[in-house]
């Protein structure tokens, strides 16, 4: 969704795309917590003197890499025409980059594959020998495309939220970067060798991603997270599926 500056038109210059944003949350500080493509940018300024609402459709304009402000409501439904708006914008516009920092970025799936029956789990993101005689299972959170805002980004900051189901003892999450986007149908391919973090207990945990895995994330050389772990010692069973958005969620730091 985009809109097309008056401004720009008049001088005969290219377009800019500015993307448009829904209003998900109104604080009581002058700013709004806005939905922008795919991301969550939270606390966001809004222009003295604009309105808007939750569920309205809003302009987000960028004034530097780390700043950005709620022009005003320019529909109350989301839209996919662009809109022309008879404004003037008196700062400069970057091309389309990242919401502000911290990206929040919710998995869009978490499931689990058992290389001995060939069988994906929808239900949970699991690692280790979660059953007795079988192949070490391997979890996957995907992210969709939300993460391709942070090309050309630094990060200097990433976390990992997870929630774990299961009531064994604490032990190391073993987290991977893999190839996907959305959940492949068969084998996941791995791109990174496995890293232990933790230990992870029962209950919702926060670890911290390597920034070595967070900058290839940016980048897009990894596309999604993973637990790669081996053995019965490391298993562990986190929560997955349409159901567990806290499990699997990521908020990147950059510059």
């Amino acid at each position: 969704m985009s809109i097309l500056l008056a401004s720009e038109l008049a001088s005969g210059g290219g377009a800019s795309d500015v993307p448009l944003g829904t209003v998900v949350a109104q604080r009581g500080d002058g700013t709004v917590d806005v939905s922008v493509q795919g991301g969550l940018m939270t606390r966001v300024p809004v222009v003295a003197g604009a309105r808007c609402g939750v569920g309205d459709v809003v302009v987000v304009l960028r004034r530097s890499p780390s700043q950005v402000v709620v022009l005003g409501a320019v529909r109350s439904e989301p839209t996919d025409d662009p809109v022309r708006l008879g404004i003037d914008i008196l700062w400069n516009l970057l091309p389309d980059g990242p919401a502000a920092s911290p990206l929040a970025v919710q998995a869009i799936s978490g499931s689990t594959w058992h290389p001995t029956r060939a069988q994906w789990d929808d239900a949970a993101v699991a690692q280790g020998r979660v059953f007795a005689g079988e192949a070490a299972a391997m979890g996957l959170w995907c992210y969709g495309s939300q993460l391709d805002s942070l090309r050309g980004a630094t990060v200097t900051g990433c976390e990992l939220d997870v929630v774990r189901e299961d009531t064994g003892p604490p032990v190391d999450l073993w987290l991977a970067g893999h190839a996907h986007v959305q959940r492949p149908a068969g084998t996941p391919t791995w791109l990174t060798q496995a890293v232990p973090l933790g230990p992870v207990g029962s209950g919702q945990s926060t670890v911290s991603v390597p920034l070595a895995l967070a900058q290839q994330l940016a980048a897009g050389t990894v596309r999604g997270l993973g637990l790669l772990a081996q053995g019965p010692a490391a298993k562990a069973v986190f929560a997955g599926g349409a159901g567990a958005p806290v499990s699997g969620r990521l908020s990147v730091e950059w510059e």
